[in-house]
């Protein structure tokens, strides 16, 4: 069967962990903008209440980390009860036991009843450590696009963050070595058609609502929100390259801890340095580029930005928690088809939300609306064609929407790669089995195993590329 072919069986509960993913992301995108729009009740020098803006786009990055540290409990629960969480295989984790002459050998698959089992798969400390470098590059993304979101539309950031896959194919590239393919480089050029149609976007002098009220953002606010943007893209792409790495070290992170973690250190980093910058930069918080005890006191005072906060903290929550179910339950391919997505339904919400709810809030059609619906269809576009050959995407075979442009010979090389991995883990798979059937077993009543080693010998058939 075709590597084309083995695309995941997406049943009832799959579609609602992607729907539980779009629905939490897409309110988590939006949050933001609305909280620093809300106002409460602060004390002045001299004690005496004052009204001030939440305009705190660090605070809500550290609230962003603390939902993810909730995930840590979570991780332990699952570790100490051994519940059936996906990613978590306790059944094929590696044991040894002792033999009479007091040696450790491995475990067989079928072995029942083993005396004195010990897991022999724990998390070194310096993995803990290690992770650090992605949380570091989550915080500064996660800091710049609060920040940037101060200053450009968030249907726009949202569409910008799509330029992330130009930042790791070029990562791939010229960092870690990769060698991409041609239909990989068409994907990015389309991306980078995309990011400068959005950038034009943003630049356009648009108008707001129906009686035509100008906008006061000027165009140097709107360039450095795009640079911002384009900036904390880059340290996502950096985070992805380097959790990429984590995921294939010799002792693989499981996936809530790796969420987990991400937020702790997230949380130790705004305390011990992100805030204390904030706080002793010049800026118009009180003085300061951004005061967290102001932010602290506004929250304790005001009811609706206690809800605001909870419902950011929600969100974020049940994003990470749905975004680790997406990949592990369907694959890698529908979390990029959700990223994809996320910038339309952001678009939409606020649409929505400026029409039928409130023009306070959201945003109004304008003229900058068509460039955005163009530079999601080619996002969209080049995406697909960088996902090659995973299932939904586009492949290029000559045809009209290929612009001529034919990788049938790579997408054929992919395949015969996959299809040689395949058999060579089968093979793995029986040499192991065997080794450790013949290990803890009587060779005389294991001849079955022997045949079934036989037989996949027999079977496997190196592919020649």
């Amino acid at each position: 069967m075709s590597s084309l072919d083995n695309v995941n069986t997406c049943g009832t509960t799959e579609i609602i962990i992607f729907s539980l993913t779009v629905i939490s992301g897409t309110i988590d995108a939006v949050l933001p903008k609305w909280i620093m729009t809300l106002t409460g009740t602060d004390e002045d020098e001299d004690g005496s209440p004052q009204t001030e803006s939440f305009d705190k786009p660090l605070f809500l990055t550290f609230i962003m980390f603390l939902a993810m540290l909730s995930v840590l409990p979570i991780h332990w629960a699952v570790m100490i009860f051994r519940l059936n969480f996906p990613g978590y295989d306790f059944n094929n984790e590696k044991e040894v036991h002792n033999d009479k002459e007091g040696l450790e050998h491995p475990r067989a698959a079928n072995e029942t009843d083993p005396p004195n089992l010990v897991p022999t798969r724990k998390i070194p400390a310096r993995t803990y450590f290690i992770l650090a470098i992605p949380a570091t590059c989550d915080l500064i993304a996660s800091a710049t696009l609060m920040i940037g979101l101060q200053y450009v539309h968030i249907s726009i950031q949202q569409t910008l963050c799509g330029s992330q896959i130009i930042f790791i194919a070029l990562l791939k590239h010229n960092v870690l070595k990769h060698r991409l393919l041609k239909f990989h480089w068409v994907g990015v050029f389309w991306n980078a058609v995309s990011v400068v149609l959005i950038g034009m976007a943003a630049l356009l002098p648009s108008v707001e609502g129906e009686e035509g009220i100008e906008k006061d953002t000027s165009t140097k606010t709107i360039v450095l929100g795009v640079c911002l943007t384009l900036f904390a893209s880059f340290m996502q792409a950096s985070q992805a390259a380097i959790d990429e790495h984590v995921m294939k070290m010799d002792d693989p992170v499981p996936p809530l801890l790796m969420v987990g973690m991400n937020g702790f250190w997230g949380v130790f980093l705004c305390m011990v340095l992100v805030f204390p910058l904030a706080y002793w930069l010049p800026g118009n918080d009180d003085g300061s580029y951004e005061d967290p005890f102001s932010a602290l006191s506004i929250a304790i005072h005001s009811n609706d930005i206690q809800i605001a906060l909870a419902l950011k903290f929600i969100s974020s929550l049940c994003f990470n928690i749905s975004a680790v179910l997406l990949m592990l339950k369907l694959s890698s391919v529908w979390y990029g088809i959700m990223n994809n997505l996320l910038p339309l339904t952001v678009w939409t919400t606020e649409l929505f939300v400026y029409y039928f709810i409130s023009q306070s809030f959201g945003e109004a059609w304008s003229s900058e609306s068509y460039f955005l619906i163009a530079s999601m269809v080619i996002l969209i576009y080049g995406m697909a064609i960088y996902n090659a050959p995973n299932a939904y995407s586009i492949l290029l075979m000559g045809n009209w929407y290929s612009f001529g442009i034919d990788c049938t010979i790579e997408y054929d090389s992919i395949r015969k790669e996959k299809e040689k991995e395949g058999m060579d883990a089968k093979l793995a798979n029986s040499l192991t089995h065997m080794s450790t059937s013949l290990t803890v077993s009587d060779f005389s009543s294991d001849s079955s195993n022997a045949s079934d080693l036989f037989a996949s010998l027999l079977e496997y058939e190196p592919i020649l590329e």
